[in-house]
């Protein structure tokens, strides 16, 4: 309340990776809603701090008109969806998650911010991976953390994330913060391990190779060689039996014995397709796994004998099967927008030193992983999508605001000397422009 909105935002990350209600010391606070708490905190420090014509208005970022559809044709599939309990959970998420999207835009509003947002997304998941360098013992690590760490899939991805985030702020980072992160890091990569996820594997492997590719091109040497070690580490830090499972990519699905190879996915993405002919404007959340036993063979099915089922295993399929062909366009829609997004700022950033060029890399990265692992897991729920779709659009304001800071005809780190109230308001039309451009 006192001093920025940042804190607030930076509160509700805490509540999300600490997680109160699921930690060991849970019995010594108050059962609150915690998130909410930050949330609300947050909303009415930005009403106490918020100066009129501070910022664009968000309604005009073509991604937040698609996210308030897509929440709205979800409230049109009430009406029929074959499971209104879960399809009414998915409403619950989507407008959390545009709250959310909404929070950061107006809380990061300067290149201090923003390192601060990406520094605590950083230490949640060093927090997760310390938790599990002293909880692990083996195996396929499961119910470690909140809703956004239970699941092994989901804390790979996050710590995936983490990862990618890390290589931005270690870029652009002064000497002490790439000392913290080369200790950080190691715990981030042994908590992605534990979970021997193959889908944040191929992620981060992806997502490495576009955070090269967006990087200045005066650091991609840099960030090949430290990419270089990162592997050389990551090799030392996995161990066998991640590896055996790793290896079962190469199989393509082909069936053997003993081995989960993902050839049952490949029946259930089959059966997927002959539910989207049935359905063809879906037929709500989770209807995946309440048509499943009329599609698959039970030996496909999970769950005791009276209530079992297979949910879908593909964020696209998710999409196509359960909220239909209007789901499926939002998907290209919002594929199309974070990519050209991505091309537009690095192309107008292109070699300057700023952080803007170090947090787009990490930013384009992580949404590409995001869309490489949606193929092999359904991640429509996984809440670090939302924060980096806010993430680009606060790149676009800052960018904006970096291009309206240049005097014209100026080189490129001159600044003019005059600062008259006319040219003041020059550069704030000239922010709108270039935003509305970008948009």
């Amino acid at each position: 309340f006192a001093r920025h909105p940042i804190y607030g935002l930076l509160a509700y990350l805490a509540a999300f990776f600490i997680h109160p209600p699921t930690s060991w010391w849970s019995y010594a606070v108050p059962n609150l809603r915690w998130s909410f708490l930050a949330a609300a905190v947050t909303a009415i420090a930005i009403v106490i701090h918020r100066k009129k014509g501070e910022r664009g208005p968000l309604i005009r970022n073509g991604v937040i008109v698609g996210l308030a559809l897509f929440i709205v044709w979800l409230f049109v599939q009430s009406l029929w969806a074959l499971n209104p309990p879960m399809h009414a959970e998915l409403i619950n998420f989507y407008v959390k998650y545009l709250i959310a999207v909404v929070l950061i835009y107006m809380c990061v509003d300067s290149e201090k911010h923003l390192r601060m947002f990406m520094w605590a997304h950083v230490a949640g998941c060093f927090y997760y991976g310390w938790t599990v360098f002293f909880m692990y013992s083996g195996g396929r690590l499961e119910g470690i953390g909140g809703p956004g760490f239970a699941d092994a899939n989901f804390a790979g991805m996050q710590s995936a994330a983490g990862i990618l985030a890390a290589a931005g702020l270690f870029l652009g980072g002064k000497y002490w913060e790439r000392i913290a992160l080369t200790i950080m890091v190691p715990f981030i990569v042994n908590g992605l391990i534990a979970t021997i996820s193959r889908s944040s594997f191929l992620a981060l492997l992806i997502g490495g190779m576009a955070f090269a590719y967006f990087c200045p091109r005066r650091y991609r040497i840099s960030v090949i060689a430290i990419g270089i070690v990162g592997i050389v580490g990551f090799f030392t830090l996995a161990h066998d039996q991640y590896w055996e499972r790793i290896n079962t990519i190469t199989m393509a699905g082909q069936q053997v014995e003993g081995v989960d190879t993902g050839s049952s996915r490949l029946v259930l993405w089959q059966a997927q397709a002959q539910m989207f002919e049935l359905y063809p404007m879906g037929c709500g959340h989770r209807c995946t796994a309440t048509l499943s036993p009329q599609f698959l063979d039970d030996r496909y099915l999970t769950g005791p004998p009276d209530n079992r089922a297979r949910s879908s295993h593909n964020t696209y399929l998710t999409l196509l099967v359960e909220q239909g062909v209007i789901g499926v366009v939002f998907a290209i829609a919002f594929l199309y927008w974070a990519m050209k997004t991505s091309f537009r700022i690095r192309r107008g950033v292109g070699s300057r030193k700023n952080f803007i060029s170090f947090a787009l890399p990490s930013a384009a990265a992580i949404l590409i992983a995001l869309a490489v692992a949606d193929v092999f897991v359904d991640y429509l729920k996984l809440e670090v999508r939302m924060w980096y779709i806010a993430i680009l659009l606060v790149l676009i304001r800052l960018y904006g605001k970096m291009e309206s800071e240049q005097p014209e005809g100026a080189t490129e780190g001159v600044v003019s000397k005059k600062d008259t109230a006319a040219t003041r308001m020059a550069r704030a039309s000239s922010t709108t422009q270039v935003s509305d451009r970008l948009r």
